[in-house]
């Protein structure tokens, strides 16, 4: 891999946020049918061959970890000389989606006969003059930086003057395949014009939050019916008068996560702003708040001329296009969406209407949040946490028998552990805390991953860091049997956005007094429960047996959490014996780990299903909703009537995708993410509970087909196992034809129609 080639880099470029442009030249003097680049870099980078854009996309992994990506070539080259133009891009901050790390860039070309080009000091390179540097607002401190790109300080000539040779790196890091597929880039997302008119503006901050915008006729304003579509092969013209400049909101119908694409034909050099969000609650983009910056600049040289920023994936459903000029023509303004590639094998058929549409919506939600690997949100975000991620995974499984993302988010959490076992925060990206119950799921995640996709040599692999993080948490334990909170101030003690649940702020000054967390205890037991399965499942008996008894002694302990006052477990104990706040959320954490009869149990069940406790979030109604159907599969009609109301409701006001938290947009400090991969689960309890398949042993081994609803509400399905796919008609499992053979080795029918 790579032949020889050399990290390389440019010894003038800025230190951080900075694009450095490689240009190397190559002759084809014979025909070839392959032009194969293989090529790396930190961050991000695109590949430009004749002007045109022929690569890009970096898989963004941890810092001793580099994956090389392979692209074919051929139909950008032209017989003789050939320049290959590689513009990378250098974060140099630490965000959630990517760590500092060194920057550079190392690739190799290849033909039929052998490699003709490698990375090394005979490449040239200069700082790209284009993309400004250093004084670029965060978009988020989650996602990084915005840009402001100048069409005009864009190179003439291949190579540009100024260049020099390129400085070769020492690096040692281990270079591999990537562990998922390549992104899908797709045409041009269709935008909607939701509005129009002018704006004046004096100054100010980037965006357009508190700009006097004045609303114009479409007819007046670009000589069109209302509502006219983008892209436009005759375009949009705009005249605005006396204003500052003209522009456009603009819809893409829902969700969509791209590379910003821009077509205009301006006058003169012009400053034109793209703001993007999920919502018009402001009757404009949400493009400023609180430190957040949801825009980008560019501006564009007199004449014609299309753009692209290939580096970051941004999101929303809307495009707010500010033109800084008297008129001009847009032909398009918007995204080129960039998908995670899934199969539509699996399939479920809802018998009712509402529930049809969460099951579309949920998948749309899902996909949305799935591209390197999943993460929490499109817009906001992008970033890779524990839990959400296992809520993401549980529901891929299902809708998309998509197994290799998966994968890649356990290997790159697990890449992030630190020294006392448990991960940060986020992976690849680095903040220095780290959320104690997410590393926990962690666990949890990696125990369901072997049970679904029967990867057991994967597992095992990983069981070493998984055995590291238990070790770390179990040696805390105190003489009451139970595990203190994390008092240090690089662990946000976070369980869900709700009241004396969340933590409180992620960057503490202060150590946290003494306390014990019914939830954080309740997260190991079930860590300890997933790690006992692991071993059994990865040969490792006397493991096995050692996490069960931990595991036993651990919910044990937890009933001195019971308040017997209140009826149910409060959440935290303090030193005395204090207990204090009770939630549903804490009720269903800890009936999800029991395995037996405790006392309190039935008392603890009856208060998920009443009002007087705190109200779980969208994210924890997982464990509620599990815990009911586990432990009283009668409760299932009021589940999915449940859940058809909550995320109903949701589409009743005229979600596209699903939200962070019913709240939605007004959360957060007014920054509530409208599509959030937790927000999928419906997903799992359409498939697990309502078609009834679950696995019971590795790939699909065994698995149960138990629906807990009637046969009409989700009649038939298509569940996609690694032995092949699960059918359920009329509410029956497909048997195979006469002669073949079962998709599994073993099946449990315990569905009793199917038995009699």
């Amino acid at each position: 891999m790579l032949s020889d080639a050399k990290w390389i880099w440019c010894p003038a470029a800025a230190e951080k946020d900075v694009c450095v442009d490689f240009f190397a030249g190559f002759s084809l003097d014979e025909p070839v049918s392959s032009v194969r680049l293989e090529i790396c870099a930190v961050h991000q980078y695109a590949v430009f061959l004749r002007s045109e854009c022929a690569a890009f996309g970096q898989y963004t992994d941890l810092p001793q970890q580099k994956s090389v990506q392979t692209h074919e070539l051929v139909q950008w080259t032209a017989a003789g000389q050939n320049w290959l133009h590689i513009r990378v891009y250098y974060q140099g901050t630490d965000t959630l989606c990517w760590q500092t790390d060194r920057p550079g860039l190392i690739f190799a070309l290849y033909t039929d006969r052998g490699c003709i080009l490698r990375s090394g000091s005979q490449v040239l390179c200069r700082q790209s003059a284009a993309y400004e540097t250093g004084e670029n607002p965060m978009i988020t401190p989650q996602l990084g930086y915005s840009f402001h790109y100048c069409q005009e300080k864009e190179w003439k000539t291949v190579p540009p003057e100024g260049c020099r040779p390129a400085e070769e790196l020492e690096r040692r890091c281990e270079l591999r395949v990537p562990p998922v597929p390549a992104l899908q880039l797709l045409p041009p997302q269709t935008m909607r014009v939701q509005s129009q008119g002018v704006f004046w503006k004096n100054g100010g901050a980037q965006g357009f939050q508190y700009a006097a915008l004045a609303y114009r006729e479409s007819e007046a304003l670009l000589g069109t019916a209302p509502c006219p579509m983008l892209p436009s092969k005759s375009g949009l013209h705009f005249s605005c008068g006396e204003a500052d400049g003209a522009y456009l909101l603009l819809d893409a119908g829902t969700e969509c996560c791209g590379l910003l694409c821009l077509d205009l034909e301006l006058p003169q050099n012009t400053l034109v702003t793209v703001s993007f969000g999920e919502h018009l609650d402001d009757l404009r983009v949400r493009d400023e708040l609180d430190g957040r910056h949801f825009s980008v600049t560019y501006t564009s040289s007199a004449g014609r001329h299309r753009f692209t920023h290939w580096f970051r994936r941004l999101a929303g459903r809307y495009v707010q296009l500010s033109v800084r000029a008297g008129e001009g023509t847009v032909y398009y303004a918007g995204l080129r969406p960039v998908q995670y590639p899934v199969s539509s094998a699996a399939q479920l058929h809802c018998g009712d209407r509402l529930e049809a549409l969460v099951y579309t919506i949920s998948k749309h939600t899902l996909q949305s949040c799935l591209h390197e690997h999943y993460e929490d949100c499109p817009w906001r975000e992008q970033s890779l946490y524990g839990t959400d991620s296992r809520l993401e995974m549980l529901c891929g499984y299902y809708a998309f028998g998509e197994y290799a993302a998966a994968r890649a988010s356990l290997e790159l959490l697990a890449g992030s552990q630190r020294t006392d076992g448990l991960l940060e925060l986020c992976a690849p990206g680095k903040t220095g805390v780290t959320i104690p119950g997410f590393s926990l799921n962690w666990v949890c995640a990696l125990d369901e991953y072997l049970l679904y996709s029967g990867d057991a040599a994967f597992a095992l692999r990983l069981l070493p860091r998984a055995e590291k993080l238990l070790g770390g948490v179990m040696a805390r334990r105190r003489e009451n049997g139970l595990l203190p909170v994390y008092s240090q101030t690089d662990c946000w003690n976070f369980y869900e956005w709700a009241e004396k649940l969340d933590g409180g702020e992620v960057f503490r000054a202060q150590a946290l007094p003494l306390r014990y967390d019914a939830p954080l205890n309740a997260l190991a037991c079930m860590a300890l429960q997933s790690a006992e399965r692991l071993c059994i499942w990865c040969g490792r008996p006397e493991e096995a047996a050692g996490y069960a008894a931990e595991a036993q002694q651990l919910i044990q302990a937890c009933e001195q959490f019971w308040d017997s006052g209140a009826q149910c477990y409060a959440t935290y104990l303090y030193p005395g014996g204090r207990r204090e706040h009770a939630s549903r959320l804490t009720q269903a954490l800890l009936l999800c780990c029991r395995t037996d009869n405790s006392p309190h149990r039935d008392a603890a069940r009856r208060s998920l299903l009443e009002q007087r406790l705190q109200k779980e979030t969208l994210s924890s109604s997982f464990y509620r909703y599990r815990a009911l159907l586990e432990l009283s599969p009668d409760c299932a009609p009021a589940v999915f009537d449940e859940i058809a109301s909550r995320w109903g409701g949701m589409l009743l006001r005229g979600a596209s995708t699903f939200w962070e938290t019913e709240r939605g947009a007004d959360d957060f400090h007014r920054a509530g993410s409208l599509c959030h991969g937790w927000s999928a689960i419906p997903i799992y309890f359409y498939f697990a509970y309502g078609l009834g398949i679950r696995p019971k042993a590795p790939g699909y081994a065994a698995y149960e087909f138990r629906p807990l609803l009637s046969a009409d509400r989700f009649p038939d399905g298509r569940v996609m196992t690694p032995s092949g796919p699960i059918d359920v008609k009329e509410g029956r499992i497909c048997r195979p034809p006469e002669g073949g053979k079962q998709n599994t080795r073993f099946n449990i029918i315990t569905n009793m129609e199917e038995k009699q």
